[in-house]
């Protein structure tokens, strides 16, 4: 990944108002469009042979940490004290998960999250959201909003909503005030929450009129009728209603704002709202030439690749001194992907990242043997697919373990599972992989819950 929409000079930072730019509809269907694409990602006729597996049994029992309890309910940490050597120089934990339907892992997370926040000083957590919109519902926060009652402005909502990641919400609530807050962040290119395009657009006006003449919305006809109707210009290209002539011309003016700003910020605190108009060219040109019917990798991983941009910003010119937990899907935050058996063409986020900070970013996968997803869109529960009978969840099902964790970094750990293995940390599909190549952790629940709203929603 060259730097092309990182900082030129590298330099460091010390439609209804109510139902937000796509209303509750609009965003269901942007949802599932892209769980759509995740699928499509994660599915393959050919997985490879699980008699490629061959599993020390008696080392894996050895080797597995067990985890006690997925629920936060006791400021008691024990279990996890296994991760403070595991983690020790890693200043960037991915948090994955096999689908946004997973209710247990979110529920681990949040877990996770508490416990690095309270143990191991990690103050941001970003999530799979948009960078500016999450940047929007911050300051909101430390304003005294209730994250129980804004969050869903920027966050997706099968997060933001979910029972099981109540507690979290909450420890965000009860830290914002405090000398040592947990800092809500995102790093996504595109609108994920129900926030209402006016409060998008009165911030980013204000932003501009910060800036350069040059950049003054009245110099930016096309930009200024993108805040205006974005809808209009979020369908595929042949549904668009405006020419290449106009898409360029849109695009060229996002990227004078963008490069104003990066040879002469402005308004610093606000910095996010830059990433706005670097990001939403990008969002742009994934929607307009992604084809679902046959999709081009090409394509398909620029999402990918500006998260990454964007999460690499933000360690390194909003938060240099701070520890980040990244919050989002696994498929997203693995590396090494060429190493599936057959390899798919996606190069995730976690690949770039990986390759600039190395082992100082550690991802955690999450998987399971059993149990139910479910969306917060769609109130069916679909059971979760049988596990490959030779794969890793299989053996540890077999091995009694509920909750259970493998550092792939543990010499002991590769010898137990060998090189190549079958695993599902990709959408429950059962993947030939060398997967400790490709994850730094895998954390293992026995049956899954299923996604379900908060009592409230």
């Amino acid at each position: 990944m060259d730097d092309e929409y990182l900082p030129l000079d590298g330099r460091r930072l010390d439609e209804s108002p109510e139902h937000g730019i796509f209303g509750e509809k609009n965003m269901k269907k942007l949802v599932q469009s892209l769980c759509v694409l995740i699928f499509i990602l994660n599915s393959c006729p050919s997985r490879g042979s699980g008699q490629e597996s061959g599993f020390n049994l008696k080392l894996l029992n050895r080797v597995t940490h067990r985890v006690s309890t997925v629920e936060d309910t006791l400021n008691e940490f024990a279990d996890l004290g296994f991760l403070k050597k595991a983690l020790k120089d890693t200043d960037i934990v991915f948090l994955g998960e096999q689908t946004h339907g997973d209710g247990t892992t979110f529920a681990a997370k949040s877990r996770l999250v508490r416990f690095l926040h309270e143990e191991m000083d990690f103050d941001v957590l970003a999530f799979e959201s948009s960078i500016t919109d999450c940047h929007l519902t911050w300051q909101e926060i430390l304003a005294g909003a209730d994250p129980m009652k804004v969050a869903g402005k920027s966050v997706f909502k099968f997060w933001a909503e979910s029972k099981y990641t109540t507690d979290l919400f909450a420890y965000i609530r009860d830290g914002a005030p405090t000398g040592d807050p947990l800092i809500l962040a995102g790093f996504d290119i595109q609108p994920s929450g129900l926030l209402p395009g006016s409060e998008r657009n009165d911030q980013i006006i204000k932003f501009l009129t910060q800036g350069p003449e040059s950049v003054r919305l009245e110099r930016l006809p096309r930009l200024a009728e993108y805040l205006n109707q974005p809808l209009r210009f979020f369908r595929s290209k042949a549904d668009l209603d405006v020419d290449s002539v106009y898409r360029a011309a849109l695009t060229a003016e996002f990227n004078l704002v963008a490069r104003a700003w990066e040879q002469k910020p402005w308004s610093r605190e606000e910095a996010p709202l830059y990433r706005f108009f670097v990001n939403t060219p990008r969002w742009l040109f994934f929607i307009w030439n992604l084809d679902f019917t046959q999709i081009d990798p090409a394509v398909a991983n620029i999402r990918d690749e500006e998260m990454a941009r964007n999460l690499i910003w933000l360690k390194e010119q909003v938060y240099p001194d701070k520890k980040i937990i990244v919050w989002g899907a696994s498929s997203h935050f693995g590396f090494n992907r060429d190493l599936l058996q057959p390899f798919d063409g996606m190069i995730p986020m976690g690949k770039y990242v990986k390759d600039r900070f190395g082992n100082r970013s550690y991802t955690i996968s999450f998987t399971s043997y059993d149990g139910e997803m479910g969306s917060l869109f769609d109130p069916k529960r679909s059971p979760v697919p049988p596990a490959d009978s030779l794969s890793l969840e299989q053996a540890l099902h077999n091995l009694d373990i509920m909750y259970g964790y493998l550092d792939m970094r543990d010499p002991k750990v590769r010898q137990a599972l060998g090189e190549r293995f079958i695993a599902r940390l990709y959408g429950y599909e059962n993947w030939s992989g060398e997967w400790a190549r490709m994850t730094d952790g895998i954390f293992f629940i026995n049956t899954m819950e299923a996604n379900e709203l908060r009592s409230d929603k």
